[in-house]
């Protein structure tokens, strides 16, 4: 009569395997959590640079094709602002829009004659004379000036426009405007564009 053996596994191979198998679902985790990470500061940097894109381009295009006069307005506070024509610019600096928009940071609303020598001090307040907010939530204006370097002739000068778009207020640096490194930083992205525009339409408002 043949002598049947019964062939398994023994616990110090059941450990080994054990032990292999969790390193592998580790290293899997850390590269679905590391994609997911690139994934959205990808997201964050895009949002931060179609806004950026969209600022500085409304601003120009303002100031080039519409023919109405830029006339800086004297600072109030922390608020500053121009006007090009019928548009009055107002903002404020390093204030950062909550999720629920109800603070503004650069908004920009038609008036007949914009001849004002300050901001409105309704700059912080929502709707204000049919005000549109050109920033998103969870984002701030880093730069202390969007205009500058302004011609003799105010013909041509200089927009500036740093956006940082971060979903905590810990997450970036207001003194730098650069976005802080560890845990996190995915959801911070900070987007700089300057241009040069040159008034291509001269008929004053």
């Amino acid at each position: 009569m043949k002598k049947i053996t019964h062939h398994g596994f023994t616990m110090v191979e059941l450990l080994i395997a054990t032990s292999v198998f969790s390193v592998i679902l580790l290293l899997a985790a850390n590269g679905i959590v590391y994609v997911g990470r690139l994934y959205q500061k990808g997201a964050s940097s895009i949002k931060a640079q179609e806004v950026t894109r969209s600022v500085v381009d409304e601003i120009k295009n303002d100031f080039e094709l519409n023919g109405g006069k830029y006339i800086p307005l004297s600072p109030s506070g922390t608020k500053k602002g121009f006007c090009i024509g019928n548009n009055l610019y107002s903002y404020q600096p390093k204030v950062k829009i909550p999720s629920n928009g109800n603070r503004h940071a650069l908004i920009v609303r038609k008036i007949p004659d914009c001849k004002a020598t300050t901001p409105p001090d309704d700059v912080a307040a929502y709707p204000v004379g049919g005000a549109r907010e050109l920033l998103g939530p969870n984002m701030l204006l880093q730069n202390d000036d969007v205009i500058s370097n302004v011609s003799a002739n105010a013909k041509a000068l200089t927009i500036t426009i740093t956006i940082v778009s971060a979903v905590e207020n810990d997450l970036f640096d207001p003194a730098t405007g650069l976005c802080k490194g560890g845990l996190g930083s995915q959801f911070c992205a900070t987007s700089s564009l300057k241009t040069y525009a040159i008034k291509r339409v001269n008929t004053y408002n």
